[in-house]
C-alpha cells in the first residue's frame, strides 16, 4: 500500500522553520541534512542545516526535501563528473539525462536510477567481466583433463568425464549489478523508464544465474576490480550511493524505497569537480595536482601528531609544490554585487584566511629545507642562504600561487572586480597573497556536454582559473603574453 507523505522543502539558503508532530530526536539521529531547533512532548521544531548538505529524508509521514540554490539537474551532473561518470557521452541509445525537468520533487533518486540504467546499458555493449570457472562433466569428446577413475565401469559411449576451465559471466562483479537493477526497478515503480530496467533486468540475468544477491556484493565487487573491469567502478558507486545511510541485508520487493536516505554533502562534491576538472587539464603539461594530502605539521610537546594540516589541491612541478588551491563551496566569497547587504558580507572569513597563510608559510619552509640539505647549509643559515646567495629578484615567486575556488552562478548577477576579491598579508613587508577565484560551474558542465568532454573548451568558460593554471605551467611569462585574457 502506498504511504502518504506530508511533503517539506526547504532551500539550503532558507531560514524557515518547521515543525515535524510526533517526531522527535531519537528519530533524527545519524543524519546531516536537518537541524533540531527545539524538542517539545508533541515534536520537533527543525530548520535546514548550515553544512551544506542537500538531500532527502523520510521520517514517520514526512518526506523532507534540502535542496540547492541551484536546480537539482545541476546538482545531478556535478555530481556525476566529480565521481569520474562521463555523463556527457550521448553514444547510446539509453542517454536520457535530459529528460528530467529542474525542479522535480522526487528528481534525486529518479536521475540516479535513470543514470545507472544509461550506464549499465552502455556496459553490455562493452568487456563484460568473465573469470574462469573450473566444470566437471561427462562429454562427448574430451576436454581439458580426462577424469578416468570416473569413467570406471561405464560404456564409452555415455561419454568421458572431464574437467576443464571455461570463461563464465557469473561472478560478484556481474551480480552486484544485478543487484543494482533489482534496486532500480523498484525506485522507479510507477514510472515509464522502468520498462527499460526490466528489459535490461532480463539481458542481465541472461548471462548467468546470479540467484538474489544482497548489498553486501557491492563492496565485494568494488574490492575485485582490476584493470580489465576498472570500467564497471562508476555503476557500482552508483548502487553505492543509492544505497547511502539504508542498509538492505536481502533486497525484495516489499522493501521500503521511500525510506531511503540520500545525502549530498556540496563541499565534497566541489571539490572532487575541481580536481578531475583540473587534473584533466594538466594531463599533457608538466604539473600534476594532488588531492587531500596530510601533513603533521602541528605536534605537541611530546612530539605526536596536534592536528593535521590538509590542503585541499596542490599543483606540482616535479617535486615542488607550485600552487595551492582551496576549495570553498561558500557562495558568497564570489561578491555579488547585488546581494551585498553588509559592507563585510563578502569577505573571505578569518579562519579560512590564516589557514592558507599558514599553507603557503610552511610550504615555504619546507623549500628552505631542502635547499639547505642540498647544499648542506644548517638550520640557523636557511633564511640568510635564501636571501643572500640565491639572489632572487622576486622572492614571491617562492611562495605557492593560492586561490580560494567558489562556485559562481550567472543568475545570481554580476560579482566584485577580481582586485576586491584578491587578499594580501600587509604587515612586514611579506609578500602572501590569495585570490578569490569563481568557478562558473554551470557553463563548465553545458560545455562538457555540448562538447562530449571537451577538456579546453570547458575549461576556458573558467577564466581566471585557466589564467591562474597558465601562469603556473608558464611562470616566467604572464597570462597576457599568451593571449590568455
Amino acid at each position: 500500500m502506498q504511504k502518504n507523505f506530508n511533503l517539506i522543502k526547504m532551500l539550503i539558503s532558507e531560514d524557515k522553520e518547521f515543525f515535524l508532530e510526533n517526531v522527535f530526536s531519537s528519530d533524527l539521529k545519524s543524519q546531516n541534512l536537518i537541524t533540531i531547533i527545539e524538542s517539545t512532548d508533541t515534536g520537533v521544531k527543525v530548520k535546514a542545516n548550515n553544512n551544506y548538505y542537500v538531500g532527502n529524508l523520510c521520517v514517520k509521514n514526512y518526506k523532507i526535501l534540502i535542496l540547492p540554490d541551484f536546480s537539482s539537474n545541476i546538482l545531478m551532473k556535478l555530481y556525476f563528473y566529480s565521481s569520474g561518470l562521463d555523463y556527457f557521452k550521448k553514444n547510446n541509445n539509453h542517454y536520457s539525462f535530459g529528460g528530467f525537468k529542474d525542479g522535480d520533487s522526487d528528481s534525486f533518486l529518479e536521475l540516479l536510477a535513470n543514470l545507472y540504467n544509461d550506464y549499465v546499458a552502455k556496459l553490455l555493449n562493452s568487456n563484460l567481466a568473465k573469470k574462469y570457472v573450473s566444470k566437471t562433466e561427462k562429454l562427448k569428446i574430451i576436454k581439458g583433463r580426462p577424469i578416468w577413475e570416473k569413467n570406471f565401469g561405464s560404456h564409452p559411449v555415455e561419454g568421458i568425464t572431464c574437467r576443464y576451465f571455461d570463461l563464465s559471466f557469473e561472478n560478484k562483479i556481474n551480480a552486484a549489478i544485478y543487484f543494482g537493477l533489482q534496486l532500480v526497478s523498484n525506485i522507479l515503480l510507477g514510472t515509464t523508464s522502468r520498462n527499460i530496467t526490466s528489459e535490461l533486468l532480463y539481458k542481465w540475468g541472461a548471462l548467468g544465474n546470479f540467484g538474489n544477491p544482497s548489498s553486501m556484493v557491492v563492496n565485494q565487487a568494488l574490492s575485485q576490480l582490476n584493470r580489465l573491469s576498472e570500467h564497471y567502478r562508476p555503476a557500482l558507486l552508483l548502487i553505492k550511493f543509492m544505497l547511502d545511510g539504508y542498509k538492505i541485508d536481502s533486497f525484495s520487493d516489499s522493501a521500503d524505497i521511500e525510506s531511503l536516505y540520500v545525502e549530498f554533502y556540496l563541499p565534497h562534491i566541489f571539490e572532487k569537480f575541481l580536481y578531475r576538472l583540473i587534473g584533466d587539464f594538466l594531463k599533457k603539461s608538466s604539473l600534476n595536482v594532488v588531492e587531500q594530502k596530510y601533513d603533521d605539521v602541528l605536534i605537541d610537546g611530546d612530539g605526536d601528531n596536534y592536528k593535521r594540516i590538509i590542503p585541499d589541491l596542490l599543483v606540482y612541478s616535479n617535486e615542488k609544490v607550485v600552487g595551492l588551491i582551496d576549495a570553498k563551496f561558500k557562495t558568497r566569497y564570489c561578491g555579488y554585487i547585488n546581494n551585498i547587504k553588509k559592507k563585510d558580507d563578502y569577505k573571505v572569513s578569518s579562519a579560512d584566511i590564516y589557514q592558507l597563510f599558514f599553507y603557503q608559510s610552511n610550504l615555504r619552509l619546507k623549500q628552505l629545507e631542502e635547499i639547505s640539505n642540498r647544499k648542506n647549509i644548517s638550520v640557523p643559515y636557511q633564511l640568510f642562504f635564501y636571501q643572500r646567495h640565491l639572489k632572487l629578484k622576486n622572492r614571491k615567486a617562492d611562495f605557492p600561487k593560492t586561490i580560494i575556488a567558489v562556485p559562481y552562478f550567472s543568475k545570481f548577477g554580476k560579482i566584485l572586480d577580481q582586485s576586491k576579491r584578491t587578499i594580501y598579508w600587509n604587515s612586514g613587508g611579506s609578500k602572501f597573497k590569495i585570490t578569490v577565484i569563481p568557478i562558473p560551474i554551470e557553463e563548465i558542465l553545458y560545455a562538457l556536454e555540448e562538447s562530449e568532454g571537451d577538456i579546453n573548451l570547458a575549461f576556458s568558460q573558467a577564466s581566471e582559473l585557466r589564467t591562474y593554471i597558465w601562469e603556473l605551467i608558464y611562470p616566467k611569462y604572464t597570462a597576457l603574453k599568451h593571449n590568455l585574457v
